[in-house]
């Protein structure tokens, strides 16, 4: 029998339906599959947001997208960096080094900290590091022996702002004494502020010179070179060619991909799990699917045996289902990517919505009460309040692979429903079923 046909049968009952009462099943299973692929593209779209606002402030700041570094690795590999700059896929090389210490303020209470050694003229050398680090109050310079440029939340801790003194204790590794404590003075020329709690909350920047002198008084210091690449999705065949130009210098590189593996393992594993309790939806909705075809396949006893009398295959009138299966996830998926790449968006003018509308009404309460209850000030109302999150707007970043795997998820729960509701076909017998009609 032709397919043509088949699909002509398909269609007819799909929209006949509004003459019956498989419409409301029909329509529920449509809504199903809206709701389903909506939360799916909206959740996925803030979580990538805020991924990937993580993962760009660990490799623009901290990590980098390689690093090269040795025992006794410093200022002498100039002539191998210098090769490395030159690499067209390279995109800057900031040489660094770090070492934890305590830092203490105006308040008694001390911190714990990172101090980072940069170079005075990072910002000029790294224009990703420069468009992740926002300076919230006096500027990014480290060119003063004995300034420092510090987190904002970590000056809140100590209490400090800018052009306040700081205190560092650490320990020192003397080339006479050994390990030693030390403890030096900086004045804060500025507070930056990432995005990452983090680092805002535990990191100092000085110059480079300051904290190799600092940490390893009267001793040769070692330097980590911090790389960017053009592609970071390409650091496979950038360390083969790094790896060329460091042999025999006794410096080892590793990728960010490495580094960060635990990290990036978490939000990996956060995104398979949130994906598959969320992917439940489908499996509900896929039952619904199931049982409302099913339903529609005693009811249509009569019709199947009379086109399967005309020499219907089994596998070709199920072919009518599995369509109807089908549609219903095309057209549910349809409306749930229309609909969740919309509210993803604009999210943030939702939420913003949500807080006037909320605000509004809470006013209207207060005003009513107010010769009632003396005192009372209402505050407003805030999605995310900055003093319980550390962010003023949702990160929303949408991807085009979620999007396709999302809808092609939703098509398939449909039609594999479709299918198996319509495997009762196979067992219906024409002569049976029209003896006595």
């Amino acid at each position: 029998m032709k397919t043509g046909f088949l699909f002509f049968v398909s269609l007819r009952y799909f929209k006949n339906k509004k003459k019956n009462r498989h419409f409301a099943s029909s329509i529920l299973s449509i809504l199903g599959v809206t709701a389903g692929v909506m939360t799916l593209i909206v959740v996925l779209a803030v979580m990538n947001g805020f991924q990937s606002g993580f993962i760009s402030s660990i490799l623009n700041i901290s990590s980098y997208h390689i690093r090269i570094s040795g025992e006794n690795s410093g200022y002498k590999d100039r002539d191998i960096i210098s090769k490395i700059e030159r690499l067209k896929s390279v995109s800057a090389v900031v040489p660094f080094n770090e070492n934890q210490a305590i830092v203490k303020g105006v308040f008694t209470e001390p911190e714990g900290c990172i101090v980072r050694g940069v170079p005075a003229d990072i910002m000029d050398r790294d224009e990703s590091f420069k468009k992740s680090l926002k300076i919230e109050s006096g500027v990014f310079s480290v060119r003063i022996p004995g300034t420092a440029v510090i987190g904002a939340e970590l000056a809140r801790r100590l209490g400090v702002s800018v052009g306040d003194k700081i205190e560092v204790l650490s320990i020192s590794e003397n080339a006479a004494a050994g390990l030693k404590p030390i403890k030096r003075y900086f004045i804060v020329s500025g507070l930056f502020k990432s995005g990452y709690y983090e680092f805002d909350l535990s990191w100092i920047f000085v110059s480079l010179s300051t904290a190799g002198n600092f940490f390893r008084e009267g001793k040769d210091y070692p330097v980590t070179y911090g790389i960017k690449l053009v592609n970071r999705f390409r650091d496979e065949q950038s360390i083969d060619r790094i790896k060329k130009l460091i042999k025999g210098s006794g410096l080892s590189v590793v990728s960010w991909r490495e580094y960060n593996r635990s990290f990036f393992d978490a939000l990996l594993m956060e995104k398979i799990m949130m994906m598959l309790l969320l992917g439940l939806i489908f499996v509900v909705v896929g039952f619904n699917i199931y049982h409302s075809l099913r339903r529609m396949v005693y009811e249509k006893i009569e019709d199947i045996a009379i086109i399967k009398a005309l020499g219907a295959s089994p596998s070709a009138l199920r072919y009518i289902f599995i369509v109807e299966g089908f549609l219903i996830g095309l057209f549910g998926a349809a409306a749930g990517t229309f609909i969740g790449l919309l509210v993803s968006i604009n999210i943030n003018e939702i939420f913003s919505m949500a807080e006037a509308f909320i605000n509004g009404v809470f006013g209207i309460i207060q005003a009513v009460s107010l010769p009632f209850v003396k005192g009372s000030k209402y505050s407003d109302f805030t999605v995310f309040s900055p003093m319980y999150f550390y962010l003023t707007k949702v990160p929303v970043t949408v991807r085009l692979p979620g999007v396709i795997v999302t809808v092609f998820s939703a098509v398939f729960a449909s039609s594999a429903a479709a299918y198996f509701a319509s495997r009762k076909i196979s067992t219906i017998k024409p002569v049976e079923v029209l003896r006595y009609q």
